[in-house]
């Protein structure tokens, strides 16, 4: 093997380019000839002086030869890694893979190993990758992208995107280090990422992005006709997610976080989907957008999406009565829990209904509408502990006020106190207007602060019942209750794409570069959500982390050893099927075996 200089002249500046080589030469019935082995890039690192000892370095890797003599520590290095290269290129191309249905048949193969000599070069994680890459194959996901004028590598570069979030969700900088160092996704896409850049990563989800629209209708369209969805019931809900940069943009701005980053800027999403959480329409608004504002748009796109009318089940924030009445407009029925209690406490409810131990119904229609009444003790029990935690966090700032006052470590002013006040109510506002809070003062100074609970208004809140509205008078109780509920799904996708996918934080500061990164992140919820409704309807109820968990230690392993008569071999090939990993492959019907075993020998 010898190292070669190769000079490309660019035409438009007559700028000379240099990089290297390395290449090997052989012979032929016609002559000698020489091959390419790899590309060395400009190998600004090294003088020309060493690279015959660095080309005799890899050749050196690549036979298995221990030098008895030190050498440069750092052509050391550079040769092993240009080694790992040439051993990695040559398993991917190799062609005589035997597949897993004859490999079973092949002759048995005997030779003798120096066992000293095996080593484990590399081990790469392929479970979870070969998963999701199935499932993003089986949605035709990669064939829709070429039809938008996606390049091969474009098309590479994309399911990257898309699997990192799926698998290792992290930033550009991470990603990258994932698929060079970590995953064996290049091996599954015969491709490689080692000279991918991050800027690459962030043109492709611009590139992806800017035909949102169309691959979401594709997507919604084909797992509907693959899985022959009905698409009855419509599910709507938004949420916000925060950005640790200081980053401007139209859509960043500051307002309420459940995650109390007040600090953060923020911004909503609006996700559309069925009741089995297949995405139908994604929106990005403002971080601090009024919730019942948001539906007009929303629905908007659900009159374009089909000719049928699903029922649509929205929460308590966005129920507004403008909302209900524009629900029945667009000749759409609906179901929502009423965000007023009092307004339904004097109708006539029919006989309780007990549904189990833990919850009692009851249905009263009016017109043109049916309001179920909900009592459940596992709710109570729920908003008990909520109303407990807010009351205990509301008093112990409000007596702090009160003991500084006394202790003359408070400033006395009227004005200044009652300011002071209303800012802890704001903050608390979930109990603080059941309290009575009597503020006496003297000459624009304050004298004492006395407060009081009104304990049946508050108990009456957080009883665990809630009124449900719809339109569907055709239902009775229980489909009522078994239709609401289907909301929890929503819940369920907002977690999978928080927690497991990594939506947020979001530590983004470009303007361009944050609507990218969610719609990267909703793509991979679609490899999710399918996931876990095929293993779903086989009746494994594993969560996403779970599967991931179970796939983590399913790897592809390079071992090189040393034969009897000093010839180097190299094996590529998968471990061992455990039960569980067994159990998810056959439940998603794909083929136990990602990659056959292959094999070269130097």
């Amino acid at each position: 093997m010898f190292i070669k200089r190769i000079e490309k002249k660019n035409n438009d500046s007559n700028k000379v380019y240099v990089y290297f080589r390395l290449m090997e030469s052989y012979r032929t019935q016609s002559g000698p000839r020489q091959r390419k082995i790899l590309d060395l890039g400009k190998l600004n690192s090294i003088d020309l002086k060493d690279h015959k000892e660095l080309a005799d370095l890899i050749e050196d890797e690549l036979n298995g030869v221990e030098r008895l003599f030190s050498t440069k520590r750092h052509l050391k290095e550079l040769a092993k890694y240009f080694a790992s290269l040439i051993i990695k290129d040559n398993l991917v191309k190799k062609e005589d893979n035997i597949p897993e249905e004859r490999e079973s048949k092949k002759e048995p193969s005997y030779i003798e190993v120096d066992e000293s000599s095996i080593v484990a070069l590399n081990t790469k994680t392929i479970g979870a990758e070969y998963v999701g890459l199935s499932m993003l194959k089986e949605l035709g996901l990669d064939n829709y992208l070429s039809t938008l004028g996606f390049s091969k590598d474009h098309i590479d570069l994309s399911i990257l995107s898309i699997m990192s979030r799926l698998i290792y969700p992290s930033s550009e900088h991470a990603t990258k280090y994932w698929a060079q160092n970590i995953s064996a996704l290049d091996v599954l896409l015969s491709t490689s990422f080692e000279h991918i850049s991050q800027n690459a990563l962030y043109r492709i989800s611009d590139k992806l992005f800017s035909y949102k629209d169309q691959i979401e209708d594709y997507l919604s369209q084909k797992q509907k006709d693959l899985f022959s969805l009905k698409e009855t019931l419509i599910l709507y809900d938004l949420t916000n997610t925060y950005f640790e940069g200081l980053g401007k943009a139209q859509k960043l701005s500051f307002g309420y976080s459940k995650e109390k980053r007040y600090d953060c800027p923020l911004i909503t999403l609006g996700l559309v989907i069925d009741n089995l959480g297949f995405v139908k329409h994604t929106q990005i608004f403002e971080g601090n957008v009024s919730e019942p504002k948001t539906l007009v748009s929303i629905l908007d796109f659900l009159s374009s999406y089909s000719v049928e009318r699903p029922t649509i089940a929205i929460d308590a924030g966005i129920a507004s009565e403008d909302n209900i009445e524009l629900i029945k407009q667009k000749g759409f029925d609906y179901i929502c829990v009423a965000r007023n209690k009092n307004t339904f406490k004097d109708l006539l409810f029919q006989e309780e209904k007990v549904l189990d131990d833990q919850t009692t119904i009851s249905l009263c229609k009016v017109q043109e509408e049916a309001i179920l009444f909900v009592q459940s003790k596992g709710r109570q029990k729920k908003e008990e502990a909520m109303k407990s935690k807010a009351k205990e966090a509301f008093e112990k700032n409000l007596k702090t006020i009160v003991e500084h006052i006394k202790q003359n470590k408070h400033p006395k002013k009227y004005d200044k106190v009652l300011e002071q006040i209303s800012r802890l109510k704001e903050k608390h506002s979930l109990v603080s207007r059941f309290y009575t809070i009597d503020i006496k003062q003297e000459d624009n100074l304050v004298k004492s602060i006395d407060y009081s609970l009104e304990e049946e208004k508050i108990n009456k809140r957080f009883n665990g019942s809630c009124y449900i509205r719809t339109s569907r008078t055709d239902l009775d109780e229980g489909q009522i209750k078994d239709l609401y509920s289907m909301l929890t799904r929503v819940e369920e996708s907002f977690r999978n794409l928080k927690s497991e996918l990594g939506l947020r934080p979001n530590f983004h500061q470009k303007e361009d570069c944050i609507e990218p990164h969610i719609f990267i992140t909703t793509l991979a919820y679609h490899m999710l959500n399918t996931i876990i409704y095929k293993l779903r309807s086989k009746d494994i109820h594993y969560s996403w982390n779970t599967v991931r968990t179970i796939l983590s230690t399913y790897t592809l392993n390079t071992i090189a050893l040393k034969t009897r008569n000093n010839k180097q071999i190299y094996i590529s090939s998968c471990t061992q099927l455990q039960p569980l990993q067994k159990q998810i492959y056959e439940a998603l019907e794909i083929n136990p075996l990602p990659v056959a075993r292959k094999s070269i020998s130097k």
